[in-house]
Parts: structure tokens; sequence; C-alpha cells
């Protein structure tokens, strides 16, 4: 949504010192004349943490302590197992999860940071005396490291 500096609102939500609220724009209007935008985060972050409490009792009425509760079936039609935190359907959850995990992009992902980290742990400082295999490896990563640059070098 577009915004723009209006009125001072109600509760005095100065935006950076110009004695303005930043406002969102009304369409048939095209001025800052809606409703301040902190008035409205706090109003949403308010309904958020009602509708988890209400979620929450849901759940200890039903005798759950898993973080979950038997609310209304989702679109797709799945039993109706959503989560406490989010609302979010349990099935569709795991289903999302599952096609994320087997993604192409995702295993890529995994493979660099696994390098990544194993490269960084090998590099890290480490006390010779308790790690012999670790300053083995330093010292065979530092002579690769300068056989590259050589080669490198030499084209």
């Amino acid at each position: 949504m577009a915004t723009g500096l209006g009125n001072l609102c109600p509760h005095n939500h100065d935006h950076e010192g110009t004695g303005m609220s930043l406002r969102y724009i009304v369409k048939r209007r095209g001025t800052a004349t809606g409703s301040c935008v902190v008035c409205r985060r706090l109003a949403n972050k308010k309904n958020r943490g009602n509708q988890r409490k209400a979620r929450e009792a849901k759940s200890k009425a039903q005798g759950r302590s898993d973080g979950k509760y038997q609310g209304t079936p989702c679109k797709r039609g799945h039993s109706g197992l959503r989560y406490v935190l989010d609302g979010s359907c349990v099935a569709c959850e795991c289903q999302r999860r599952r096609e994320t995990a087997q993604s192409p992009q995702r295993k890529e992902y995994e493979r660099a940071r696994k390098r990544k980290q194993n490269l960084n742990r090998a590099l890290e400082p480490f006390d010779e005396e308790f790690h012999p295999e670790r300053a083995a490896l330093f010292e065979l990563e530092s002579s690769r490291r300068k056989i590259l640059k050589l080669v490198r070098e030499k084209r």
C-alpha cells in the first residue's frame, strides 16, 4: 500500500519529527487521509496475539499439549488438525516441508552450506596438541591454496 504524510493521528505517532503521521493513501482521494501506519501495525499485532490465545484455549479444551488443535478442515480438504502458533494446517505444512526438502535448489543449497561449514571448521583456530588431525588438514589446505595460486599466476 502506498503511504504518505498526513495529519497527526489521535495517538500522536509523529513520523521522524515532522509533526505529521505516516498514513496510508486512500485511492479515491489520492491523498494521505487513510489510517495511521503505526496504529494499524499495533492493532494487527494485538489481533494476532488474541487469535493465538484463542487457539491455545481451544487446544487446552481439547486436552492437547502438543501445540496443535482440531479446527476446521483446510481448503485442500485435510482433517483440520492445525498448529496453535499460526493456525496453519499440519498436513499442508508437512507436505510443503517435504516438497521443499526434495527440491534441487534446496539440495544444492544444503551441499554448499555443508562444504562451507566444513571448510570453516577446518580453518578456525585450534590447539595442535589436542587436534593433530586438524593441524594436518590446515597444512594440507594451505598447501593446496598455494598450488592453486601458482597455477592461476602461470596462466
